[in-house]
């Protein structure tokens, strides 16, 4: 199924008993729409194994000044990026998901007493977005000399690739940030470019095994498969590593906050939110999803009816 609008039609005349596909997710607001149609319908909600974060390219200008990437994460307002990108059907994250790791991150709450995660309409809020004013004035930037730079985005699937830049490029204005224009590619020309290094600010989520070394090793070691950001630090590679080959599950989880303490303190990436896809699914179906195996367990999925 290609389009959302397919497959709401297929599902409210049987046609389709359980499924969903990456380019064709089911939203909140569709959700609400099936349900009074199909009052029967179940629906799970499930987080993505990823996080959607704004990515730099380290290791290329003006990226490579980290006052540059601090300003845009504290500037940044993660509370409307999770309304307007997917519709509120998901919560706001750091570099590892509280709600798909609990105990081995910052717990919500805390996690929102922190800088540029503070609601900006609040007075510690209000205190991050003058910090990041500060920070472009130091570098040189203001009203009249706003730093340009152009940013690449995908179409395929917005969700993840291109909407949040769209919204970065408003928000960014407030501190003197104008994103030029937002270059789209096709999603095999993302790719490549991720591999490559040959880009330079982008939407991006990437997948990883459902283990917190690997959300860590894989997306920030110097030798991450998918460090494509270019994030290298002997002191954060130090940290992962050492987690890794601790047996003590409480002295490990230590360490793997200590890794994100060091990882927040380079600011590699503006993480944002971690979108619940929502699955529907017919009244007879039995089974239950997970963030791994998204369209359930095969061996455990029947047909009740």
């Amino acid at each position: 199924v290609l389009d959302m609008a397919t497959e709401i039609a297929a599902y409210r005349v049987g046609k389709v008993d359980y499924g969903a596909t990456s380019g064709a997710p089911i939203d909140v607001s569709a959700k609400e729409s099936m349900a009074k149609t199909n009052p029967a319908m179940k629906f799970v909600s499930i987080p993505d194994p990823y996080i959607i974060s704004l990515m730099p390219n380290v290791t290329r200008k003006p990226f490579d000044d980290i006052r540059v990437r601090k300003a845009i994460f504290l500037a940044l307002d993660r509370q409307e990026m999770l309304q307007l990108v997917v519709g509120g059907a998901g919560h706001i994250s750091g570099p590892i998901s509280w709600k798909l790791f609990p105990g081995w991150t910052w717990a919500e709450e805390d996690l929102m007493k922190r800088e540029g995660y503070r609601p900006k309409n609040t007075q510690e809020g209000q205190k991050d977005l003058e910090e990041a004013q500060r920070l472009m004035r130091e570098m040189g930037y203001g009203l009249n000399n706003p730093l340009r730079f152009d940013a690449e985005g995908d179409q395929s699937y917005p969700v993840v690739d291109l909407t949040a830049t769209e919204i970065a490029k408003s928000q960014l204005k407030r501190i003197w940030i104008d994103i030029t224009r937002i270059n789209i590619r096709d999603y095999a020309q993302v790719v490549q470019e991720d591999t490559s290094g040959n880009f330079l600010f982008r939407s991006r989520g990437y997948n990883a095994p459902m283990e917190p070394d690997a959300q860590l090793y894989t997306r920030h070691h110097t030798k991450g498969a998918r460090n494509f950001q270019r994030l290298s630090d002997p002191e954060l590679d130090s940290l992962i590593e050492e987690q890794r080959r601790e047996p003590d599950t409480a002295k490990r989880k230590q360490l793997v906050m200590k890794a994100q303490e060091r990882l927040w303190s380079l600011y590699p990436q503006m993480w944002l939110h971690t979108r619940e896809t929502i699955f529907a699914m017919q009244p007879w179906v039995e089974t239950q999803p997970t963030a791994w195996r998204r369209w359930g367990d095969p061996a455990s999925t029947w047909i009740n009816r």
